[in-house]
């Protein structure tokens, strides 16, 4: 209880920090019951939404993964479910749902579907600057523009001297 109690306490500080920055973060801690019920409510917000962050972490993984006991972890389970379908139906080509860690070592907790997209430790002050000028659609590493070709070195002038003439009878 107290680490579920710690979890979402510091989902909804990031959730927060994003918020004051300019994101619009969709969490269910800020509804109390929508209206559609919950399972409606995920399906929409994920449809709606132009990235999902996945907090992987053992359990969760477990639980999207199919991999927790039955009738535990059933919101997360159909998040999952709701995931697997909206990759799938993109024809598995999606920058949508971004892995994100809380620890370094919680890697080996992303989902399979997208263990291929980079992935942010939310706790890591370069990583989560990284992760908000993602989703700013901002690269700050940006490309310079293309410059000229050098051209090529000036080849020196250089001198033949022949000893004698070829006889071509002696050549052959």
């Amino acid at each position: 209880k107290e680490i579920l109690d710690a979890y979402q306490d510091l989902m909804l500080d990031i959730s927060n920090k994003l918020r004051s920055e300019g994101i619009n973060v969709v969490l269910d801690q800020y509804e109390q019951s929508p209206s559609q019920g919950w399972p409606q409510w995920m399906d929409q917000n994920i449809k709606n939404s132009e990235f999902v962050i996945m907090v992987c972490t053992e359990n969760y993984y477990k639980r999207v993964m199919g991999e927790e006991k039955e009738g535990v972890g059933l919101g997360i389970k159909w998040e999952g479910r709701l995931i697997y379908q909206h990759i799938y139906n993109s024809d598995s080509k999606s920058r949508k749902f971004i892995p994100v860690l809380l620890k370094k070592e919680d890697s080996k907790f992303i989902p399979t579907p997208i263990q291929g997209a980079t992935h942010y430790i939310i706790t890591d002050d370069k990583d989560y600057d990284n992760l908000y000028w993602y989703l700013r659609g901002i690269n700050p590493n940006e490309k310079p523009e293309l410059g000229k070709l050098r051209p090529l070195p000036k080849k020196e002038k250089r001198s033949i001297f022949l000893g004698g003439f070829i006889d071509v009878d002696l050549w052959d």
